[in-house]
């Protein structure tokens, strides 16, 4: 039986997360259900904000595009899904509890920052005014908090002088994916540690 999957997100590090996974032959068992992505009217607030248009033409991707990850029309086409797990990358908005107990092994949010350091939006940015040298990309447990639950993944990186938000989020790119891979056939076993 396939563990199913949903990716939450709406950024580049999504879009990466979504194409290792599409692209990787390795994840046998394991079927990536469902995206859930912002509308276009809502993405207008978003900053980084990427559609994935392309993946869902080529893939033939099963993107809902939504304003609000709590409305009762995402619960129930994620119901229908019955997800082993859901995975966000980016998302501002914070899940209900009813969402999170959905799947069945719960959560998993990534957070482009070494938690418990650097929680709330625009975290890269704070890192680089505050002259951090090191900084991290962080997978957790989600629970009803901004950014919180035990952390089951995380990976450092290096801030240089040179390096401006896109750079730093390009690297986070590069973590994320290592992350991902190195975790997600266990994740969707409940395997946590």
């Amino acid at each position: 039986m396939n563990s199913k999957i949903v990716i939450v997100s709406c950024t580049n590090v999504g879009r990466h997360l979504i194409n290792f996974f599409l692209n990787k032959k390795k994840f046998k068992g394991v079927k990536l259900a469902g995206v859930l992505n912002l509308d276009i009217d809502t993405s207008l607030n978003k900053s980084n904000y990427d559609s994935y248009y392309d993946l869902k033409k080529k893939y033939n991707l099963n993107i809902k595009y939504i304003k609000n990850i709590n409305d009762t029309s995402v619960y129930k086409w994620l119901k229908k899904i019955r997800p082993s797990l859901i995975v966000q990358s980016g998302w501002s908005q914070k899940f209900s509890k009813r969402i999170l107990e959905l799947p069945r092994y719960g959560c998993i949010g990534q957070h482009p920052a070494p938690l418990p350091i650097g929680r709330g939006a625009a975290c890269v940015n704070w890192a680089i005014i505050l002259g951090y040298k090191t900084w991290g990309d962080s997978f957790f447990l989600m629970d009803e908090k901004f950014d919180n639950g035990d952390v089951v993944g995380q990976e450092k990186l290096n801030i240089n002088p040179e390096d401006d938000v896109k750079i730093i989020y390009d690297k986070v790119c590069f973590t994320s994916k290592k992350i991902f891979s190195q975790n997600i056939s266990k994740w969707v076993k409940g395997k946590f540690n």
